[in-house]
C-alpha cells in the first residue's frame, strides 16, 4: 500500500509591526532569495536525515505563505521570483529528495499596473518535485520549469488586510471599503493593491464569509471551473498532479473563500492549505484522502501544521509526530546565522507526521 508522509516548515512569517513601511528582509532581493532558499535547503537537508523518515512513502514538505516574502521591499519582480527554482536545484535536485514534492510557501511579486500609483499583486505558491532539477533557466525567466510534472505554480485570488504592511494593516473594513481602502506600502511607498488578472472580484470580506455560512458562494461562482486545473503548470490553477497524486492547493484566504470548494474537484488525493492568518474550514478529498495545512502567522509548531484524514465524509485530526527544531545551530549547514534578519522568531521548527496509508 502506498504511503505518505507530511512535514510541516513552521515559522512565523507574518511581518513585526514596529516598523509599518519595511518588510522584514535584505535591501538586496537577490541577496534575500538566496538566502531564504538556504534556509528552506537546510530544513529540507535536516528533515531527509531525520530517523522518522521513510525511505518508502512520498514525503510532502509545506511551508507557510510568504516564505520568500519580497525583500525589505515587500514584494519582487517576476523574473526575481523565477530565480527560486533555479537557485533550489543546487540542493532539491539531489537524488536523496528523489520521492518528494516541496511546496515553497508563497513568492510575492508585483507589476506596475494601469496608473503609476497602482501595482498588480502576485502572491503565489511554487510547488516542485525533489531529486529533478526544475529550471530551466534564467534566460527564459518566466518559465520556472521544464514540465508540468517538475513544478507549477498557483496564484492567490484575493488580498487580506493582513497581507502587507500600512495604515489600515489588520483593519478589515478600512482596507477593503475604506476611502484609502487596498493601499498598502510596497517599495517604502504607499501604493493601491489591484488583484492577479482572472481573479473573481473580492468584495466585502464580511459579506463573503457570511454567505459561506450560508451555503452560498462567497463571491461570484467560477463560470469554467476547469479553469482551476493546471495544465502547463504555469497557469496558477489550484489543482495539479504530481508525484503520482492529485492536489489541490489553496492560498490563506483563498481558502476563506472556498476557492477549492466552488470548484469542486473529484479524486483529490490531497487538499493543501498555505497561509499566515488561517485555519482550515474544509476539505475536498476523496475517501482516504488528507488534509494538510501550515500557517506562519505566529511560531507555534504544536498547533499551526494541521493534518486531517477524510473517510466516508467524516474528517480526522491526526497527530504529528516528531519536531526538528531550526533554531539549533547544529541544523545550519547551507547558512550559518539565526535568520532573524528575515522572519521574526528566527528558523522555526519542522513537525514530521507518521507515514500515512493512502487507501
Amino acid at each position: 500500500m502506498p504511503t505518505v508522509q507530511f512535514l510541516g516548515y513552521q515559522l512565523k512569517t507574518a511581518q513585526p509591526l514596529q516598523n509599518k513601511n519595511r518588510y522584514l528582509g535584505y535591501n538586496n532581493p537577490a541577496i534575500d532569495i538566496e538566502t531564504r532558499c538556504r534556509i528552506f535547503a537546510d530544513a529540507a537537508l535536516a528533515s531527509s536525515r531525520h530517523t522518522s523518515i521513510s525511505p518508502l512513502a512520498t514525503k510532502i514538505f509545506v511551508a507557510p505563505e510568504f516564505f520568500f516574502r519580497g525583500g525589505s521591499g515587500g514584494a519582487y519582480t517576476l523574473e526575481q521570483i523565477a530565480s527560486i527554482n533555479a537557485i533550489l536545484d543546487n540542493y532539491l535536485a539531489h537524488p536523496s529528495f528523489r520521492n518528494w514534492i516541496f511546496f515553497l510557501g508563497t513568492a510575492v511579486g508585483a507589476l506596475p499596473g494601469q496608473s503609476g500609483n497602482e501595482s498588480e499583486i502576485f502572491n503565489v505558491a511554487l510547488v516542485r518535485k525533489g531529486g529533478v532539477r526544475v529550471a530551466n533557466g534564467l534566460e527564459r525567466d518566466t518559465t520556472l520549469s521544464q514540465s508540468k510534472e517538475d513544478a507549477v505554480l498557483i496564484y492567490k485570488e484575493y488580498i487580506s488586510e493582513i497581507d502587507f504592511l500600512g495604515e489600515n494593516y489588520g483593519k478589515l473594513a478600512q482596507f477593503h471599503q475604506g476611502i484609502r481602502g487596498k493601499q498598502a506600502v510596497l517599495q517604502g511607498q504607499t501604493t493601491l493593491l489591484k488583484q492577479v488578472a482572472g481573479s473573481r472580484p473580492g468584495g466585502n470580506p464580511d459579506e463573503a464569509f457570511r454567505r459561506t455560512r450560508q451555503g452560498l458562494p462567497a463571491v461570484s461562482p467560477l463560470s469554467d471551473p476547469s479553469s482551476e486545473q493546471s495544465r502547463s503548470g504555469l497557469g496558477g490553477g489550484s489543482i495539479f498532479e504530481m508525484g503520482g497524486l492529485r492536489f489541490v492547493t489553496e492560498i490563506c484566504l483563498d481558502h476563506r473563500y472556498n476557492r477549492a470548494l466552488d470548484a469542486n474537484p473529484p479524486n483529490i488525493d490531497i487538499h493543501i492549505v498555505i497561509s499566515c492568518g488561517m485555519q482550515p474550514q474544509y476539505a475536498i478529498t476523496r475517501s482516504g484522502g488528507y488534509l494538510f495545512s501550515v500557517d506562519g502567522f505566529e511560531f507555534d509548531p504544536f498547533n499551526k501544521v494541521y493534518l486531517f484524514k477524510s473517510q466516508n465524509r467524516q474528517v480526522t485530526p491526526l497527530k504529528m509526530g516528531r519536531y526538528i527544531l531550526m533554531t539549533d545551530p547544529k541544523n545550519w549547514v547551507h547558512y550559518k546565522q539565526d535568520g532573524k534578519a528575515l522572519f521574526a522568531n528566527g528558523r522555526g521548527a519542522v513537525s514530521i507526521s507518521p507515514p500515512q496509508p493512502l487507501h
